[in-house]
C-alpha cells in the first residue's frame, strides 16, 4: 500500500481557478459524499445486507443509509471511512457525539466521470500532469487514462477522513460492487494479481490565503507506522499520489467552528443563491441555518488517471468483460476468514462488518486514547440503553465543543493495542450483540490475547471513570477548578 508523492507549486494557474470557480457555481446544488451511488449507479448497491427502512424514510443503525429508491437501508458506499472516523475521531482524536461526527463528514461535491470540461480536459493534456503521472505510476505501466474529475467542497466543520480512494481491479470497480468492499479486496491482498494503479491530482482552487487557524491540510501516511505528513492547501498548488495505494485524509477545516447538523438518511445539498452570494445547507429541500459565503469554503479538484502496461490492456479494460460476481468476491473473503479462525455470522450485515473488521487498517490517532468514547452513546440507545445524561456530563452532548485529548505519541505497539481494546469493544456493540463473555472472547481473539485485552479494558475503564468522577465532582461542587 504505497506510491510515491508530489507537489506541484503551479498546478493550477489564475485562469484555471476563476475557470473552476465558475464550474462550481454552476454545479449547484452540490449533492453530499453519501449520495455516490445516484452518480455511478452500481450493479450491486449493496453487499445484500439489506435492512428494513423505518416508517419514516430513515434508517436506525448507524451504518446503514437508505438505498437510491428509499426502499431498504444499506451500508454507505463508503462506510469503512465513516465506521473508522466515527470510532477513532480521525488523526486528530475527536471526542465527540455520533451526530456530530457525521455532519463533520458529510461534505459536498460532484463526480464526474468524463473529462470532456476543457479546463480539465487541459489539466490532463499539461505536461505538468503527464510528467507526474509517469513518476507516480509504476515503471511498467505508462499508459493513461484519464477518467474522472471530482469538486470537492468543505465547509467549516468539516473533514475528509483517513481512507483510500476508489480502487479499480480488472473485473470489478465502483460500477460493479460497493466501494468499502473494493476497499477490503484490496486491503486483502487476494485480488492483488487484478489490481490496477492510478494517479490523482488533488489541487486547490479557493481565493483565500491559508492560515494555521484554518487547518485543512492535506494529510499522508507511508507505510512504515510514521505519524501522518500534512501539507498545506496553497491555492493552486496540486499533490499527486496514487491514492488508492495511499492513505490519505484531510484535517479538520476550521476546527474550532461546528459542522453542520444533518440526518445521513435525508438529502443533503448545497446551494448557491446569486442573491446574497452565499451557500445554504439544505435537508430534504428544507434550508437549514448554516449559510456560507464562498471565501469560507475548501475548494478541492481531485483529477484521476488509471496506468496501464500497453493500450491493448487499456482497450480490454474498457470492454468490460469477464466481471467478478459478488458472490465469488464473498465467497473468498468467507473461506478466507473460516482459514484464518474466524466464525462466519448468520446475518449478512454482520458479514460484512466483519470484513471490515479484519481487512481494512486505516492508522489510530497518535494520541492517548485513540478512541472516540463519545461514539459509545449512539450505540448503546441503540441498545435501549439512554444514557445521555451521562454523556453529556463528559463532554459528549450535542452543543459541547469537541475535545481532543493532547496528542502523545506513546509509540506504534501502544497505540495498536490500546486502539484495539476499544475498538473490540465498540465493534461488539455497533452489531447489537449480547454482553456474554463466551462472545466477548471471541471478538477478541484475533488479537494479542485475552488476558492482555483485559487488562487494557480495565485501564481505560479506569481512565474514564477517574476522569468522569472528577467531572461529576466539579459539577457537584466538591472540587473547585485551581485558578490561573
Amino acid at each position: 500500500m504505497h506510491s510515491k508523492i508530489s507537489i506541484i507549486e503551479d498546478m493550477l494557474d489564475e485562469d484555471q481557478k476563476t475557470a473552476l470557480q465558475a464550474y462550481t457555481l454552476a454545479s449547484s446544488p452540490l449533492k453530499s459524499n453519501l449520495a455516490d451511488t445516484a452518480t455511478t449507479k452500481p450493479t450491486h448497491e449493496s453487499a445484500l445486507e439489506d435492512m428494513p427502512i423505518l416508517e419514516d424514510g430513515t434508517c436506525s443503525h448507524p451504518y446503514l443509509i437508505p438505498n437510491i429508491n428509499k426502499t431498504s437501508c444499506i451500508l454507505a458506499q463508503r462506510i469503512d471511512i465513516g465506521k473508522h472516523y466515527i470510532m477513532t475521531g480521525g488523526f486528530s482524536a475527536v471526542k465527540e457525539n455520533y451526530a456530530t461526527a457525521v455532519g463533520r463528514l458529510m461534505s459536498f461535491g460532484r463526480y464526474v466521470f468524463s473529462i470532456d470540461e476543457p479546463v480539465i480536459s487541459d489539466l490532463f493534456k499539461s505536461k505538468k500532469f503527464r510528467d507526474a503521472a509517469r513518476d507516480t505510476c509504476p515503471a511498467d505501466r505508462q499508459v493513461l487514462d484519464p477518467f474522472q474529475f471530482n469538486i470537492i467542497i468543505q465547509v467549516p466543520g468539516q473533514t475528509v477522513a483517513q481512507h483510500i480512494d476508489g480502487v479499480y481491479f480488472e473485473g470489478a470497480d465502483r460500477f460493479d460492487v460497493p466501494q468499502w468492499l473494493l476497499a477490503a479486496m484490496k486491503f486483502s491482498g487476494l485480488w492483488d494479481d487484478y489490481f490496477i494503479p492510478q494517479v490523482q491530482v488533488v489541487a486547490y482552487f479557493h481565493t483565500w490565503t491559508w492560515s494555521p487557524d484554518r487547518g485543512g491540510e492535506f494529510a499522508y501516511w507511508l507505510p512504515d507506522g510514521s505519524p501522518a505528513t500534512l501539507v498545506q492547501p496553497l491555492s493552486g498548488y496540486g499533490s499527486t499520489v496514487d491514492g488508492s495505494r495511499v492513505v490519505h485524509a484531510a484535517n479538520t477545516y476550521f476546527p474550532n467552528r461546528k459542522p453542520p447538523a444533518v440526518d445521513k438518511s435525508k438529502d443533503v445539498e448545497l446551494r448557491y443563491s446569486d442573491s446574497t452570494k452565499t451557500w445554504t445547507v439544505y435537508e430534504d429541500g428544507t434550508p437549514t441555518d448554516f449559510t456560507y459565503p464562498t471565501p469560507e469554503l475548501r475548494q478541492t479538484l481531485v483529477f484521476r488517471a488509471r496506468c496501464f502496461p500497453s493500450e491493448a490492456a487499456l482497450e480490454n479494460f474498457k470492454n468490460r468483460s469477464n466481471r467478478i460476481p459478488l458472490t465469488s468476491i464473498l465467497s473468498r473473503l468467507t473461506y478466507d476468514l473460516r482459514s484464518r479462525g474466524y466464525t462466519i455470522p448468520d446475518s449478512r450485515l454482520d458479514l460484512c462488518i466483519l470484513i471490515m473488521k479484519v481487512y481494512i487498517k486505516y492508522p489510530y490517532p497518535s494520541s492517548l486514547i485513540p478512541l472516540n468514547y463519545c461514539a459509545l452513546q449512539k450505540l448503546l440507545l441503540e441498545k435501549g440503553w439512554d444514557l445521555t445524561p451521562y454523556f453529556d456530563i463528559i463532554g459528549c452532548g450535542v452543543d459541547a465543543q469537541p475535545s481532543r485529548i493532547s496528542v502523545i505519541d506513546f509509540g506504534g505497539l501502544f497505540r495498536s493495542a490500546f486502539g484495539n481494546y476499544m475498538h473490540t469493544i465498540i465493534e461488539g456493540l455497533s452489531v447489537f450483540k449480547a454482553f456474554k463473555f463466551e462472545e466477548f472472547k471471541e471478538e477478541l481473539k484475533d488479537s494479542i490475547g485475552l488476558a492482555q485485552k483485559l487488562k487494557g479494558v480495565v485501564v481505560w475503564g479506569g481512565v474514564l471513570i477517574a476522569g468522569t468522577t472528577i467531572k461529576l465532582l466539579m459539577f457537584s461542587g466538591r472540587v473547585k477548578r485551581k485558578k490561573a
